[in-house]
């Protein structure tokens, strides 16, 4: 990755993606692509091709998901639960149709079971990617 590649953050406007956001434009990078919802809604598969298709990112950071918290969470799981997964598998599935050369999904520890093990293990072995 260099300062001249066209690097996707989705999630821009959140924690986590606002800071990387602004981290990438700090460090000099000119073509950071930060797309609001209404420019790139990962819920829809149809709607992310378009966005790819024109825009041609090489890294992207997948870093949109619905937060609301635990309450919001028992609320709605299923709702919760749904969107995420849409959101993940349509960014994930355009990251390959498009040729990203890198992709970096992010979850919340929120996601997993109260009692899992921990510390949570990780596969960035595998990855080959340093946090």
């Amino acid at each position: 990755m260099n300062q001249s590649s066209f690097i996707l953050i989705t999630g821009a406007s959140g924690m986590v993606g606002g800071v990387l956001g602004r981290r990438f434009q700090a460090d000099g990078f000119r073509k950071v692509l930060t797309p609001r919802r209404s420019e790139l809604n990962l819920c829809d598969a149809v709607s992310t091709e378009p966005y790819f298709l024109k825009h041609r990112p090489e890294f992207a950071f997948l870093m949109a998901a619905k937060v609301g918290g635990i309450a919001a969470n028992v609320a709605d799981p299923v709702g919760s639960l749904s969107e995420n997964l849409s959101i993940a598998a349509n960014g994930l599935s355009a990251c390959h149709r498009f040729g990203v050369q890198k992709s970096v999904l992010l979850g919340s520890s929120c996601i997993y079971p109260r009692l899992c093990p921990q510390p949570i293990q990780t596969y960035r072995h595998v990855l080959n990617v340093s946090f």
